[in-house]
């Protein structure tokens, strides 16, 4: 007998197959010290809100009995594909120096204050799955499909940072493993509008469903 296919949003999100997925709400990333601002001029107030909102959507997640995975991001230099280092180095202008010796190269690195969550985040509890990668994407040499296959996981709600990097990596890479994705439209954002509103209106035509945390919660 065929798979039922799910279409409605209160079908795809039901607590009883359905993951929060929390991607990179860590210092480095959206911190007020932390390298995206210091080293890279980043304008974090976006991201920064959209975690607070999320924050107050996780209790509610948690409530319903949705499953909750945190993504954590360890640039670790080891891990670090050649390709990754030539894309930091352009990044940040180019010139004499190796990628290795840029600033960058001490982004959320294990043990470092820009590792650590985010201060006002809520963090996980000790019941909750916590995911290291090593690039942007979460399904990539990690082990979150197996986790998810493995707890009969049919959709992911994705959240965090950045809407268009390591959040729209993942989408696709769902999407692509057969999982039904749901991005939370006010629980995710990036440094600029026209990043943000290029990947909602990308995700939305192609692999997910765009839907308000309070549309969200309502299903459940």
């Amino acid at each position: 007998m065929a798979e039922k296919v799910l279409r409605t949003l209160a079908e795809q999100v039901a607590p009883g197959h359905t993951a929060l997925i929390i991607v990179d709400p860590q210092e480095d990333f959206v911190g007020n010290g932390g390298y995206g601002v210091v080293g890279l001029g980043w304008d974090v107030s976006r991201m920064q809100a959209a975690l607070r909102r999320l924050n107050e959507l996780i209790p509610k997640a948690r409530q319903a009995g949705v499953m909750v995975v945190w993504i954590r991001t360890n640039y670790a230099s080891e891990m670090l594909t050649p390709n990754v280092k030539a894309s930091w180095w352009h990044m940040t202008g180019g010139g004499q120096a190796s990628a290795e010796d840029r600033p960058r190269s001490t982004l959320v690195k294990e043990g470092t204050e820009g590792a650590r969550w985010w201060s006002e985040m809520i963090e996980p509890l000790p019941d909750e799955y916590v995911i290291t990668k090593w690039h942007f994407d979460a399904f990539e040499d990690t082990s979150l499909d197996l986790l998810l296959k493995s707890t009969g996981i049919k959709t992911v709600i994705m959240s965090g940072v950045q809407t268009n990097a390591c959040v729209e990596t993942a989408i696709r890479h769902a999407f692509t493993k057969g999982y039904y994705v749901v991005l939370v439209s006010d629980c995710t954002d990036t440094t600029s509008q026209q990043e943000y509103d290029a990947t909602i209106l990308n995700v939305r035509n192609r692999f997910a469903l765009v839907a308000s945390s309070s549309e969200v919660s309502q299903a459940w």
